[in-house]
């Protein structure tokens, strides 16, 4: 609780330099906080904090949490961001049935809760006790705050780091790769997002890890290598779009293989997804992607697989080849409209659905670009139009829709709503630029949809 005009003004402060969220347990310090950030470009994301068991601080009830998670969203200035607790030691499944509870009282009202942050030095070696699906698989939770659980989606290629040109001809510095990207993307929908993957041990390859902890998305099975390097790119615009220079030959991720496998995760994990990028990047890497996802389907959980073509990384028909068995052995394709026309040799949308059909998935989410997605289950198509977005750049595009689509059909089992939720995701990330900063979170997308609905 921060409470003062002084103390909220060198928030505000700190806030115009670093990403920050803050709790509050009553309406009193949510009122300051409104007062201190009511004509602040960007909202404050508030938690509320919830007292269960510990008797240190927090509301006392669900119902009191719920009600002023609302008050916290109506205020001017502030976003209602989750629920934070101090719980008490060996106490793990009382403080889950409390906080399940408050959360299903708050999303009645259409609020989110995208983030639980739980845990405490006292039980922290007790944390994975704290188990996420008894909170609802929408939430996204804190590990860093000790409440941690198995990846629902894990995802293994290359990170890089960005730079991507700006109107004025500058470059600005963000992360890339699209599995990087997935997994983000899927975090913010509110899935429980990890990486299988290596970086080195320099500048960029930290600047990476501290990206994904701000995420939660998990790096326990990144491995940092010493004197290694980490890959970068840059993206350039011109009249035909955006162009990438990649400076990653011989990079630490490259460098995975099968033996770095974490088979005891990917066997316990629901899903696993990986792209023709990564099957593209070394021989080493493509051997790890064909192990990981027959480890991963044998114990029962789904490959999600995205050919993404780069024919700067290898000859078109190599790719063929190789996309097209990998694709035999997924459940979930998730092609791009011009690296599948390229591809599969095919130009309508529909004959390239089916084409992907045949050689095995059962769902299918062609995305189309401005002109939206067309997702099919077994053959049953449909195509759901693009929104009209002011679009500066759509670098990322198609992997915010792959983690958003994923995320949601974790939540919601159903190809079709997780394809409307992602068709939305993905057009407002082209508002922005670079691949991961414009990537809406959960509540940004559905609020976005409520009110194309409204329209």
């Amino acid at each position: 609780n921060i409470l003062g005009r002084e103390k909220v003004a060198r928030l505000r402060a700190l806030s115009d330099r670093v990403r920050l969220s803050v709790v509050a347990d009553n309406i009193t310090v949510a009122q300051g906080l409104s007062d201190g950030f009511a004509d602040a470009a960007t909202p404050l994301p508030v938690l509320v904090e919830c007292n269960t068991g510990a008797d240190r601080c927090g509301v006392a009830t669900p119902a009191a949490a719920a009600a002023l998670a609302q008050a916290i969203e109506d205020l001017p200035g502030l976003q209602f961001a989750g629920l934070m607790t101090y719980p008490p030691a060996g106490a793990a499944t009382a403080v889950t049935t409390w906080l399940a509870e408050a959360k299903d009282l708050i999303e009645i009202t259409d609020l989110t809760v995208d983030v639980i942050s739980s845990g405490g030095s006292p039980d922290m070696w007790r944390a994975h006790e704290m188990r996420r699906q008894d909170l609802g698989s929408r939430t996204r939770c804190c590990k860093r705050a000790g409440l941690v659980s198995a990846a629902q989606i894990l995802c293994l290629g290359e990170p890089l780091v960005e730079f991507n040109q700006t109107p004025e001809g500058q470059f600005a510095m963000g992360f890339g790769g699209d599995v990087s990207n997935v997994a983000i993307s899927a975090a913010r929908h509110g899935a429980n997002a990890g990486l299988i993957t290596r970086v080195g041990t320099d500048p960029f390859g930290a600047a990476l890890c501290g990206l994904w902890a701000d995420e939660g998305v998990s790096s326990a099975n990144v491995t940092q290598a010493q004197g290694e390097e980490t890959g970068v790119y840059f993206v350039t615009h011109d009249t035909d779009g955006h162009h990438f220079t990649y400076r990653r030959t011989g990079s630490a991720a490259s460098r995975l293989a099968p033996d770095d496998l974490p088979l005891d995760a990917l066997q316990s994990c629901p899903m696993f997804y990986s792209s023709g990028i990564s099957l593209a990047v070394s021989d080493s890497m493509r051997a790890a992607v064909v192990a990981a996802a027959e480890a991963t389907r044998t114990a029962g959980g789904v490959f999600a697989f995205d050919p993404n073509l780069r024919v700067a990384l290898w000859p078109l028909e190599v790719a063929r080849e190789v996309t097209h068995s990998v694709m035999a052995a997924c459940d979930i394709a998730l092609p791009g409209l011009d690296d599948a026309r390229q591809l599969t040799g095919l130009q309508p949308p529909e004959e390239i659905v089916r084409f992907y059909h045949d050689l095995g998935p059962r769902i299918v989410a062609l995305t189309l670009g401005a002109d939206g997605v067309l997702i099919s289950v077994d053959g049953d198509m449909r195509t759901l139009p693009g929104h009209r977005v002011d679009a500066k750049d759509a670098t990322g595009a198609g992997d915010c829709f792959n983690g958003a689509f994923l995320a949601s059909l974790l939540d919601t089992q159903d190809p079709f709503a997780a394809a409307e939720h992602a068709n939305m995701a993905a057009a407002i990330s082209t508002t922005g630029y670079g691949a991961v900063a414009p990537i809406p979170t959960l509540s940004h997308t559905r609020s976005a949809l409520n009110a194309a609905w409204q329209s």
